[in-house]
């Protein structure tokens, strides 16, 4: 049996074996924590905290913000994970983490705080446009129209 069965048939593994498989689903098959989640039948939450826990999943190196915001702008230009890793000298796991910590701020900045898109641009370290494409992966929150991004217009003085 496959491990991509692991939530559909209720395979007892054990949390090793688990563990094992989620990170080589990550590492070797290069599928995000998202693909994985649903995999596995876990949270992506929960994914992200067994992968940080994992030797493989985690890396030695904290990249700089400038490389991170790098880093996304490659993911938001369409680059595989993978590719992407070996660029930066880091696991793809870290790679997805970055990921969902620029995504998962961005929507939080802007659904929860309520701050205009330029707003949440200035704070994550991103271009307008590039807010509208990472809130465009949410689908339709709060009338977001990607085609008018008004409030990535600086107010006049």
């Amino acid at each position: 049996m496959s491990p991509f069965s692991i939530s559909r048939a209720r395979v007892l593994i054990s949390l090793e074996d688990r563990n094992r498989t989620i990170e080589e689903l990550c590492s070797k098959d290069g599928k995000t924590q998202e693909e994985i989640a649903k995999i596995i039948g876990l949270s992506q939450q929960r994914i992200l905290k067994i992968l940080e826990n994992t030797t493989s999943g985690s890396t030695n190196i904290e990249l700089t913000r400038e490389k991170q915001v790098a880093l996304v702008r490659l993911i938001l230009k369409g680059e595989k994970q993978e590719a992407i890793a070996e660029k930066f000298d880091v696991t793809q796991g870290y790679v997805s983490q970055v990921k969902t910590k620029f995504y998962d701020g961005a929507l939080k900045a802007y659904r929860d705080e309520k701050l205009l898109k330029r707003e949440v641009a200035e704070r994550i370290g991103l271009q307008c446009e590039e807010i509208d494409q990472i809130l465009g992966t949410f689908g339709d929150l709060l009338n977001f129209t990607p085609q008018a991004p008004l409030s990535c217009i600086p107010e006049p003085p």
